[in-house]
């Protein structure tokens, strides 16, 4: 291979890789398995539910090896859930649950046809599954919310687009 060649060759496999691609914290197979340590839950709780490495408040209740501890656990959680951070969990979940990551990129609507079709249109349709997501998981809300809530998140564009009027005349 020419140099690079061969350079490419290392960045690709480096890229392929699941060790790269994944966080891999096992926590031991078979016999060897064990309980998670109080980083590797900490880690593990953060990039769940913030997509995100863990902050000061979740390394301080792990480095005092409190997070085994139900109602720390819990507090942490629901800090957690309630923190703008939860927003990087909303969009991986819910963006790859309904598939569309590349929606806000993707730019392949004909304006000609579609001339109300704007950005500003795009970035609402794309918050408004991530804003109702993040709304059912701050309120403890059922899951079946996702098949028959009765509610939306619209700002003034979207509204207009579903031809919604919006709470107390807003405009």
């Amino acid at each position: 291979l020419s140099h690079d060649e061969a350079i490419q060759d290392v960045v690709v496999s480096v890229l392929m890789s699941p060790h790269f691609c994944y966080r891999l914290d096992l926590g031991g197979t078979g016999e060897q398995r064990r309980p998670l340590t109080d980083d590797e839950l900490a880690s593990r709780l953060s990039y769940f539910l913030w997509s995100s490495m863990p902050d000061a408040p979740l390394l301080r209740e792990s480095s005092a090896h409190n997070l085994r501890r139900p109602q720390v656990l819990s507090a942490q959680i629901q800090r957690m859930l309630h923190h703008e951070r939860v927003q990087g969990f909303a969009t991986e979940f819910v963006g790859n649950w309904l598939d569309f990551r590349r929606f806000q990129q993707h730019n392949a609507v004909d304006r000609q046809r579609f001339p109300k079709f704007t950005d500003e249109l795009r970035q609402a349709m794309f918050e408004e599954p991530i804003r109702f997501f993040v709304e059912l998981v701050q309120h403890d809300r059922s899951v079946l919310d996702f098949l028959d809530g009765q509610h939306t998140f619209v700002n003034p564009v979207l509204a207009q687009h579903y031809g919604m009027e919006l709470p107390g005349g807003a405009s």
